[in-house]
């Protein structure tokens, strides 16, 4: 990738979380899950979807991404953190 050392020609991959709606709360591990704020660690992303950047062909592209999984149902978080789809 282009962040990695040393860069592996041909092979770039970018976080999907660029294409996102401005001001979309990026968190994974958000602190408004009472697991999370239990840790005392803060809010961060620890789920990713890595894709090709647009100018890599036809292999299409982001049309959209967003946390899943961020908020309780009927008052049961599903997991510790959200995901991202």
């Amino acid at each position: 990738g282009h962040k990695t050392a040393p860069v592996r020609e041909g092979f770039v991959l970018v976080d999907a979380w660029r294409y996102a709606a401005e001001g979309a709360v990026p968190w994974t591990w958000d602190r408004e899950n009472p697991h999370v704020a239990a840790s005392m660690e803060p809010s961060s992303r620890i789920d990713y979807v890595l894709v090709a950047p647009p100018h890599n062909g036809p292999r299409g592209h982001v049309r959209a991404v967003r946390r899943i999984g961020e908020a309780p149902l009927r008052g049961v978080w599903a997991s510790d953190h959200a995901g991202v789809a």
